[in-house]
C-alpha cells in the first residue's frame, strides 16, 4: 500500500477477505501553531505535512483552536483565510462562516474560479462580497463588475497592482509596515474601513 494514497476511510480492511490483515494507525497530518503577533492579536496557523490528505480535517482543527481561544480572550470576530479553489480545506473554511469575502482578478480564469466558489459560498447560505485585486491589469475587462453585479454581490473595492506588495510579503512584513506610501496602501485602508463598517459592525 502506498502510505501517500491512504485517505483513512478503512473501506480495504472492511472488504479483505482474511479479518484483522489490515489495521488502521493514527499518523501525524500536520502541525497547528498559535501565537501572538506583534500587532497585538492571536494567530493560528498551520502546516499540512507532505502527500497527508487531510487538509479540511487541519482546517477544521484550526478553527476550533481559534473558538476557544475567542472564548478565552473574549474576542468577537474570527478572520479565516482560505485557500483558493473549491477543494476541502476551503469548503472547511467556509463552514460556519457568517461573510464570504471573495477575491479575484480582472482575467477570465480568475472569473471562472471565483464563480466556483461563489457556489460553494451559496451551498452554505452565506452572504458574499467582492474584493477585485490587481483591478488595473486589465483594463478592457469587465466580466467580473457584470457577474457581481448579476448575481448581487456588493464590490468592496478595487487593488491596483503595485509590485512592493509581493516584495512586502518576501520581507515577510505588510504592506502597510513596508511600504507605507505605496499606491496600493490607499485602497486597502479603505477596503478594511468598509469591512469594518458595513461587515463587522
Amino acid at each position: 500500500m502506498n502510505e501517500l494514497t491512504c485517505e483513512g476511510c478503512n473501506v480495504c480492511g472492511l472488504v479483505c477477505p482474511v479479518a484483522g490483515t489490515i489495521t488502521l494507525e493514527e499518523v501525524r497530518s500536520g502541525v497547528i501553531r498559535k501565537a501572538t503577533t506583534k500587532y497585538g492579536f492571536p494567530l493560528i496557523s498551520a502546516q499540512l505535512d507532505v502527500g497527508r490528505p487531510e487538509s479540511g480535517k487541519l482546517v477544521t482543527e484550526e478553527k476550533e483552536w481559534a473558538s476557544k481561544l475567542m472564548k478565552e480572550l473574549n474576542l468577537e470576530h474570527m478572520i479565516v483565510d482560505s485557500a483558493a479553489g473549491i477543494g476541502c480545506q476551503v469548503i472547511a473554511s467556509l463552514g460556519g462562516a457568517d461573510v464570504a469575502i471573495l477575491i479575484a482578478e480582472p482575467t477570465p480564469a480568475s472569473l471562472s474560479d471565483v464563480q466556483r466558489a461563489y457556489k460553494v459560498v451559496q451551498h452554505f447560505g452565506e452572504p458574499a462580497y467582492l474584493i477585485i485585486n490587481k483591478a488595473d491589469i486589465n483594463p478592457g475587462f469587465t466580466g467580473l463588475e457584470e457577474w457581481a453585479e448579476k448575481e448581487g454581490i456588493p464590490i468592496l473595492g478595487r487593488i491596483p497592482y503595485y509590485r512592493v506588495v509581493p516584495k512586502s510579503m518576501s520581507m515577510l512584513k505588510p504592506v502597510v509596515e513596508a511600504f507605507p506610501e505605496a499606491k496600493a496602501l490607499k485602497a486597502i485602508v479603505e477596503i478594511a474601513e468598509t469591512i469594518k463598517k458595513e461587515i463587522l459592525e
